[in-house]
């Protein structure tokens, strides 16, 4: 791997910085600087795009629990949840929710989770931009009132 031809090409995806990342990890044991990495490796792929990083950002300021994120529940992928709290957050921006068919495509979602026991809380950009301190307020009620019966 050459360093200088990865520097031109411009930074990697997430997934493909946490896949390298990883097998430097494992071909390097002891190099100086990669017990970091793989502190950090984790965080590389955990957001899909800006505004889940963003909503990644707030939370983790906020110490609240940290969710796992991009996973497969109840068939579809969901943005952030925590299992124990059987609870799912889902953050909306505009320009990939607003036409027809992602409209109803993100009900179905919020049905089949309502349907497997998962209660969804949806974050759209604007809440998060403008009502960060709300959104939070929220989402730690509902990790302390602990999961549903």
């Amino acid at each position: 791997m050459d360093g200088d031809e990865d520097v031109q090409r411009g930074p990697l995806p997430p997934s493909n910085l946490a896949r390298r990342g990883a097998g430097l990890v494992d071909a390097s044991p002891g190099r100086h600087g990669l017990a970091l990495l793989a502190r950090l490796l984790p965080l590389a792929d955990a957001a899909h795009s800006p505004l889940e990083d963003d909503f990644l950002s707030l939370l983790l300021a906020a110490r609240l629990a940290r969710p796992l994120t991009n996973r497969r529940v109840c068939g579809h992928r969901v943005d952030f949840c925590w299992f124990e709290h059987r609870l799912v957050v889902e953050t909306d921006g505009w320009a990939a929710h607003s036409t027809p068919l992602r409209f109803e495509a993100d009900r179905r979602r919020d049905a089949d989770l309502l349907a497997g026991g998962i209660r969804v809380m949806r974050v759209t950009r604007r809440q998060l931009l403008d009502e960060s301190h709300a959104v939070i307020a929220r989402l730690g009620a509902i990790l302390l009132a602990g999961s549903p019966a």
